[in-house]
């Protein structure tokens, strides 16, 4: 368990810097073989979808924080929240 090692925010912070380094490297390489492409963009999206569980991870976690500051369970509000900022 890596965000258990690491913690949830830091593993988030080094997935998306995993992402923008391969991302990053694979624009200035111009790579012009598909297969290699390929790989590239499977690193780059590996690390994407690592930041995106460890994303939803952390809304539980703002869920029971907010439960423990007001004593109320709010987790209908904050999860619709959260979706309108990403929409």
């Amino acid at each position: 368990q890596l965000s258990s090692k690491l913690g949830r925010k830091e593993l988030g912070i080094c997935a998306a810097i995993f992402t923008a380094v391969v991302l990053i490297l694979a624009y200035f390489l111009q790579i012009s073989n598909a297969w290699v492409f390929v790989a590239f963009y499977g690193l780059a999206y590996s690390g994407i979808g690592c930041f995106m569980l460890i994303t939803w991870a952390m809304i539980t976690d703002v869920i029971d924080h907010t439960e423990v500051q007001t004593n109320e369970r709010s987790d209908g509000m904050i999860y619709s929240v959260y979706s309108f900022a990403r929409k």
